[in-house]
């Protein structure tokens, strides 16, 4: 019934605001980038190994849902912060030389 007198309407997923990268962390690595971006594999990359790491959160995952009209997603009041994580449970890490 709902459907029939709305733009389909129904419990959707919840769009989140993405996170930003602060100003000082964006300079360090404009910064990195444009001291090395001439080096070559042989002189300096191949000595490099490029590390990351995750924290996995099983429970953080799953989007909420919100009850809205269809095409209406990225309306303000449709869009949530994402909650804080409830404790890591996985940490991920890998590297490539």
């Amino acid at each position: 019934m709902l459907k029939r007198y709305t733009n389909k309407a129904q419990r959707y997923k919840c769009a989140y605001i993405q996170k930003t990268i602060s100003q000082a962390n964006r300079y360090k690595r404009h910064a990195y980038g444009k001291k090395h971006a001439h080096k070559t594999v042989d002189d300096f990359w191949q000595y490099i190994f490029f590390i990351d790491e995750a924290h996995i959160d099983p429970t953080s995952i799953l989007q909420d849902r919100i009850l809205r009209e269809q095409g209406t997603r990225y309306n303000s009041e449709n869009i949530q912060e994402r909650g804080n994580k409830k404790g890591v449970k996985l940490h991920v890490a890998a590297w490539v030389n």
